[in-house]
């Protein structure tokens, strides 16, 4: 389309709309943009799965922590690592509990590239707010969210994120970098 424009006795076209040139140039950008953006977003979205599954076992664990505290009773929570699941058991007593019910709550991880590795699967949650670790004991453990798509666990590119806990009942989530070293 076009529109007359017409002074005197000359009249010029007003050309509407754009050039072919035009459209192709602002193509190529928005291509080049994106072709920018893409890896980065998809690290990101990639990354929020591994975040999401340590905050979740984290809430999981701390929940735990609160359920003893409030109800005076030792909770543990059981990680079973390969199956990428952990669950909540209830004891018998305030303290040195022998008879755990069964799981009152479960969960899994539901992001297919996360995978679980640890020193400690069992992590008992006392009601003075103190955790106890076993089968290995100690005063710390360590709960590493990797990807699995990746490699081992032992590859420090696969490691994402890292759960410690502590005998006084602090919980710590960190972003696993190449420095950290082994989980």
């Amino acid at each position: 389309m076009s529109e007359r424009q017409c002074s005197y006795s000359v009249c010029f076209i007003k050309p509407l709309g754009f050039s072919l040139v035009e459209l192709i140039v602002v193509i190529a950008f928005i291509g080049i943009i994106s072709a920018i953006a893409t890896p980065s977003f998809l690290e990101w979205r990639n990354n929020l799965q591994f975040r999401d599954a340590a905050n979740s076992l984290t809430a999981f664990i701390r929940s735990a922590r609160s359920e003893a505290i409030a109800k005076n009773r030792q909770y543990r929570v059981q990680v079973n690592l390969v199956a990428r699941t952990y669950q909540l058991q209830r004891g018998n007593s305030a303290l040195g509990s022998t008879v755990w019910d069964a799981a009152t709550q479960q969960a899994t991880l539901t992001a297919i590239r996360t995978g679980l590795a640890g020193n400690n699967t069992d992590i008992v949650c006392n009601p003075n707010g103190t955790m106890e670790f076993s089968p290995l004991g100690g005063n710390l453990t360590r709960i590493t969210i990797f990807d699995n798509q990746i490699n081992a666990i032992a590859d420090l590119n696969s490691q994402r994120y890292r759960i410690e806990l502590l005998t006084t009942g602090r919980i710590r989530v960190t972003k696993v970098s190449v420095a950290d070293g082994a989980p």
